[in-house]
């Protein structure tokens, strides 16, 4: 047992296997070559999402108040906010990037997170029968309305990301030694 001064007036002991900061760890190694190119891609386009989004930015929160879903500036204003930091968040876990096991959980989680916001507003835009004319996936820079190949393109990036997932699951387990 190791002591160590955390405050001047308290020791606290420790043992030499435990630490009191978080430790980056190398990135697990993707099962095959297509489920790194998957990942690659779906990193591709969230960057591409999250660049288009930042670039008119000042007009984001309009576009996603525009959408209809919510009619309050606050909330449209919260909900780009977060649709922008989700998505640049996802972006380390899909590039392998050396992290702590719990940031490269959250950021897979993010990940999910966004596609999942993505789907359900391709869908509710669908159903609804929206004609807006902006669907927001590349902010106010390019316009794209809503339609069917919204939902197929947020399909193809939720397959992509349970490919990343299922590949590099970012917790490993210690194997017992017998």
């Amino acid at each position: 047992m190791k002591i160590t001064t955390l405050f001047v007036w308290r020791q606290e002991g420790y043992t030499t296997n435990m630490s009191f900061f978080v430790h980056a760890t190398e990135a697990v190694r993707p099962k095959t070559k297509s489920i790194e190119v998957a990942s690659l891609v779906l990193a591709a386009f969230l960057i591409l999402m999250a660049v288009g989004q930042l670039f008119t930015y000042e007009k984001f929160a309009e576009v996603i108040k525009g959408l209809g879903f919510t009619s309050n500036d606050v909330t449209a204003s919260l909900v780009a906010a977060l649709l922008v930091v989700f998505e640049v968040a996802a972006v380390p876990f899909l590039l392998r990037m050396r992290l702590s096991p719990l940031a490269r959980f959250l950021s897979m989680l993010s990940g999910w997170m966004v596609l999942v916001f993505w789907i359900s507003l391709s869908l509710w835009l669908n159903f609804t029968l929206s004609m807006a004319s902006n669907a927001g996936v590349l902010g106010d820079t390019i316009k794209l309305p809503a339609g069917i190949w919204m939902v197929t393109f947020f399909i193809a990036l939720i397959a992509l990301d349970g490919c990343a997932s299922y590949g590099m699951w970012p917790v490993t387990r210690k194997s017992k030694k017998s």
